[in-house]
């Protein structure tokens, strides 16, 4: 590998994205911390479910509300891990 040309997991670029201001604090928790990246990989499948329910039927809303609560208490969960793991080392 190269070091910090990897591509980045899609799971993490779209928390990067929707938190830009303490990105490279979710980078360095991706890497360290499985709860994390288990956080991120949640976030991408409600993301990824969120938009597939938004193209579906008109029927889905309840489900689509759903799952918009949910992204909002990932979204949460993810700043709170992210306050607990504060930057301890400027790179």
């Amino acid at each position: 590998t190269h070091d910090g040309s990897a591509p980045m997991q899609m799971s993490l670029r779209l928390v990067s994205e929707r938190f830009q201001q303490v990105q490279k604090r979710a980078r360095r928790l991706f890497d360290l911390n499985a709860d994390f990246r288990d956080l991120c990989d949640e976030y991408e499948a409600c993301t990824e479910t969120l938009a597939h329910l938004e193209t579906g039927e008109p029927g889905s809303k309840g489900l689509r509300n759903e799952y918009a609560a949910l992204l909002l208490r990932l979204e949460r969960e993810l700043l709170r891990c992210m306050e607990e793991h504060p930057d301890r080392e400027e790179s």
